[in-house]
């Protein structure tokens, strides 16, 4: 998907979501795996500067959104946050992005920043009665309307293996039509993450009962597009082919 001015172009990796949590997604939309882009190599004009470390989101009315890339480098040299509208390509063998120079991007995330994997993999999720139900071990990513949405937490036994690095045997054991591989669980059943989350503290929590979960609908277009401004919102479905309009 090309954006205007070529500022934007995401390409989707494969991943092992089931035909549930894929129909959260439409026509044109790309799916993404966090653990297929982690610490893969960041370039800028076709040379490694880093790789990435973490997406830095925000919480925004219906579903959290990636605003930029937490870049990691070697040899010393200073971290890079750079924007999510300075990606070019991203897949699961690395990104391209655009910027100048290099050096007014160089920073470390603000203490205030939440980040994806820092922050979200590896933390219990917890039902509304508090008791404790499995680990994150995955997060799906949507690419749509040139935005990356965090759509879906993972807790499921491929993720499990995905997360130790076995991404190879989450494929050869788990199909993504198999009915017994467990669904995703959509962002729109988590609550906001609290103010004190951080690597070593704070939970996920829903705002559903886990025995609620199969009756949560697949979020669509207009779930997203309900965040935005109505002038946005109005140039986004003049953009989108007609057969994906709502």
């Amino acid at each position: 998907m090309n954006s205007e001015n070529g500022n934007t172009m995401v390409a989707t990796t494969t991943t092992t979501s089931t035909p549930a949590a894929r129909a959260t997604a439409v026509a044109g939309d790309l799916e993404i795996l966090l653990s297929d882009i982690l610490n893969v190599p960041v370039l800028k004009s076709g040379k490694k500067i880093g790789s990435l470390a973490d997406l830095v989101i925000v919480e925004t009315v219906k579903i959290p959104e990636v605003r930029s890339l937490y870049i990691i480098r070697s040899f010393g040299k200073p971290s890079l946050i750079i924007p999510w509208e300075n990606v070019h390509t991203l897949t699961g063998r690395g990104i391209e992005i655009t910027i100048n120079e290099i050096d007014p991007y160089e920073a470390e995330p603000a203490e205030d920043v939440i980040l994806l994997q820092d922050f979200v993999l590896d933390k219990m999720l917890i039902n509304l009665k508090e008791n404790e139900i499995e680990i994150v071990y995955d997060i799906r990513l949507v690419l749509r309307n040139k935005k990356l949405y965090v759509t879906d937490v993972d807790t499921g036994k491929a993720a499990r293996l995905r997360r130790l690095g076995l991404g190879f045997l989450a494929k050869l054991l788990y199909s993504s039509t198999d009915p017994d591989v467990e669904p995703m669980i959509p962002s729109t059943c988590v609550q906001p993450l609290p103010t004190n989350i951080g690597r070593f503290k704070g939970n996920v929590k829903l705002n559903i009962l886990k025995e609620n979960l199969s009756e949560i609908h697949p979020v669509d277009l207009a779930d997203i597009l309900e965040e935005m401004d109505h002038e946005q919102a109005t140039d986004t479905l003049e953009e989108i082919e007609p057969k994906v309009q709502r």
